[in-house]
């Protein structure tokens, strides 16, 4: 877990991130106003504002990112979330595996 703030973009952006942006591909075409930025150098995986979001699955495997303009207070993200969950079910039926939610 995390209990400091972390660079997401820039030369010193944390390993996490990198990786984030690496497996999901960006929210958006453009960055926005590169004068308005405090950081470099500026790529277009940048995480865009402080509320873009990053779905993880149960295996620790990311799969969706989300923009902060399409959070629309989760309803855009709760199918995806129950089609998450009936994946898990379902690999955990096959497996055996129990786990709670």
């Amino acid at each position: 877990m995390f209990f400091e703030k972390l660079e997401v973009n820039g030369a010193n952006e944390h390993p996490l991130y990198t990786w984030l942006k690496a497996v999901c591909p960006p929210t958006q075409t453009l960055i926005g106003r590169t004068d308005w930025l405090h950081y470099s150098p500026i790529q277009t995986t940048d995480v865009v504002w402080n509320f873009e979001k990053f779905l993880i699955d149960r295996q620790g495997q990311p799969r969706y990112r989300y923009h902060p303009g399409n959070w629309n207070f989760g309803t855009h993200v709760e199918p995806v979330l129950k089609t998450l969950l009936a994946e898990s079910v379902k690999n955990e039926a096959t497996s055996g595996a129990s786990r709670t939610l």
